[in-house]
């Protein structure tokens, strides 16, 4: 059926099979009767009636064959895209290959190579682990070790064997003669008891260990609520207690991990005096910007001392030093007089200070080997190269994205309203591009950048593809409403809201096709949301005012995915639950190259 001109809607209802077809390069449009409209709205067909609005098609601009599904998706071939960009990415960062990349065996005669270590195995080798990731890793280990696994332990996220059997991936679960105890505890950031009864089991599995023993520990992001062992005096419900306080008011990740380093005996490298005097080789998923190594899972094989100083600072500074548990502030005041005695009797030379991450003054310095096996970098590259299999060319801005989630959400559509114009320079000479620039510097995007992005964009141009820009690292949330969702549906809310306005100031509204996506490597966009992260477009505030609802009022009470689940029917989700991988988040930004499509020899004029 061809539409030409006005459509009698009811002519289009009587055709529910195949063969609908539009000719058409317009972006935005409706067809009318008495009764209803059709909409073809940036390259989606849809019926509305009042404030109802019901997807029937995919279509793009030139000629375009549909056909009609009683329940379609109404999504765009890019959203397709850059959901599958996402998806390799995840893949790429799957624990198991990552894990079997460093670790060489040789059965004859029994010698285990990582990296430019050597080490002799039979039958003493321990597994640990703690965090989203070791799971998988725990099954690589043992598909390469095998019968050399003498015994082991493991605390992952609740329910993640069962998610991850549900999902059919076999291969991130543990053999079914292993002989790694598996503990299922928190999933959230702060401790709960049956991560600390893994805590407890672990350090009993260490303390254990003899000279000829060798302890693989696996580490990986959601590693330090799964491995809350406090130091004594202090108690289980004390180490609760205080994470509480500081997570309440807003604690950095950053500052959590020193109290833990502190308060607890596993974390800032003590693992490693738990250990002595067995051999260990730690394999490190990275789930931080800059992969640095004493920041994953508060960094157990890292020696970092934190000091009764920085901690008493810390809680002061976000006002709970007076609400703290009394053996807390026991413990503390024990520290400060030690370290006060050791300053006063002894010799600056005499001195032993554990400065910083890696650092090898303390005992043990040949005791273990520390190895990155995963970050966001690998899953970037492997987003990027998915790209250009889609016939896009990508570029990979950051791997370090940070701040608050909807600002970076914003940069990201001024980034891509940039790149639009650099497609086209007739908006460019409507609109202030000089403004839009200065807009995308302050936030942290260097002149370089930007003129590597003009770049890609004249490349695309010439090469008649589209441009997509890739990021990853991990945003942070202003929690002030009681609403669910995460950071990065934050992110896609605040780029939907941004795109919108800029859209809303430009008359006539500019042609576009811009999509956005934002989506946590591990599955899950917090603790209490189902979904991984979300994809918008320039439509979707539209979309949901067409619903009913408002983008602003739902992102001010911290409602992202309240909002963004029921546009649509949640169709803009990205649901994937538990990966069983964790390498931060990653977005990609496709601006469509409107050249090429208007090119195409079959695209006509209504």
């Amino acid at each position: 059926m061809r539409f030409v001109g006005q459509l009698a809607l009811q002519n289009y209802w009587s055709h529910t099979t195949r063969g609908v077809h539009v000719t058409t390069s317009a972006r935005h449009g409706f067809f009318r009767n008495n009764q209803n409209r059709l909409l073809f709205e940036h390259g989606k067909l849809c019926s509305l009636t009042g404030s109802n609005i019901k997807y029937l098609s995919n279509v793009g601009t030139g000629s375009a064959e549909s056909e009609f599904r009683p329940e379609p998706s109404g999504l765009q071939l890019e959203s397709f895209h850059v959901r599958d960009m996402y998806k390799v990415a995840v893949n790429a960062v799957e624990p198991k290959h990552m894990v079997e990349n460093v670790l060489q065996f040789d059965k004859f005669p029994s010698i285990l190579t990582v990296k430019d270590e050597v080490y002799t195995v039979d039958h003493n080798v321990y597994v640990v682990g703690f965090g989203k990731a070791v799971l998988g890793m725990a099954r690589a280990v043992e598909d390469v070790l095998g019968e050399h696994i003498a015994g082991g332990i493991l605390s992952i996220p609740r329910g993640q064997r069962t998610i991850l059997a549900e999902k059919d991936k076999g291969d991130l679960l543990l053999t079914a003669d292993t002989k790694i105890q598996v503990y299922e505890g928190g999933h959230s950031s702060l401790p709960e008891k049956a991560a600390h009864e893994a805590a407890l089991a672990i350090e009993q599995l260490l303390l254990a260990r003899q000279k000829q023993d060798l302890v693989i520990v696996l580490t990986s992001g959601g590693g330090s609520p799964l491995l809350p062992l406090p130091q004594k005096p202090i108690t289980f419900e004390d180490l609760v207690a205080v994470t509480k306080l500081l997570v309440r008011r807003g604690a950095s990740i950053k500052d959590l991990n020193a109290i833990r380093k502190n308060f607890e005996r596993l974390k800032g490298g003590k693992m490693i005096d738990a250990a002595h005097p067995a051999k260990i080789i730690t394999l490190i998923i990275s789930d931080v910007m800059g992969d640095n190594l004493s920041m994953i899972a508060s960094g157990p094989t890292v020696r970092e001392q934190v000091t009764a100083h920085q901690c008493l600072e810390i809680l002061s500074r976000f006002g709970v030093k007076q609400q703290i548990p009394p053996t807390i502030h026991a413990f503390l005041q024990q520290q400060v007089a030690d370290e006060e005695s050791r300053v006063r009797f002894k010799k600056p030379s005499d001195i032993t200070t554990i400065g910083g991450p890696g650092d090898t003054k303390g005992p043990g310095k040949d005791q273990v080997q520390n190895v990155l096996v995963g970050s966001n970098a690998i899953a970037c590259n492997a987003a990027a190269e998915r790209a250009r299999e889609l016939n896009c060319l990508p570029y990979i801005l950051t791997t370090k994205m940070g701040g608050e989630a909807k600002g970076v959400g914003a940069m990201l559509a001024k980034l891509g309203m940039f790149m639009l114009m650099c497609f086209d320079r007739k908006m460019s000479k409507q609109t202030n591009m000089l403004k839009l620039e200065l807009d995308i510097v302050q936030h942290g995007v260097t002149k370089q950048q930007v003129n590597e992005i003009i770049k890609l964009v004249d490349k695309a141009l010439n090469m008649e593809r589209d441009a997509v820009i890739i990021t990853g690292g991990a945003t942070t949330v202003n929690l002030k409403g009681d609403g669910t969702g995460g950071r990065n549906l934050e992110v896609a809310l605040g780029a939907a809201i941004q795109l919108q306005k800029f859209f809303n100031l430009s008359k006539p509204r500019p042609i576009a096709d811009i999509t956005i996506l934002s989506a946590d490597t591990d599955g899950e966009d917090g603790p209490n949301c189902p979904a991984a992260g979300a994809f918008i477009n320039e439509n979707f505030v539209i979309e949901a005012e067409m619903e009913g609802v408002s983008c602003e009022e739902y992102l001010d009470n911290n409602d992202s995915f309240g909002l963004i689940s029921s546009v649509k029917g949640g169709s803009n989700l990205v649901v994937m639950r538990m990966t069983g991988t964790n390498v931060m988040d990653i977005q990609a930004l496709l601006v469509r190259n409107l050249q090429r499509v208007a090119n195409q020899p079959n695209a006509k004029q209504f």
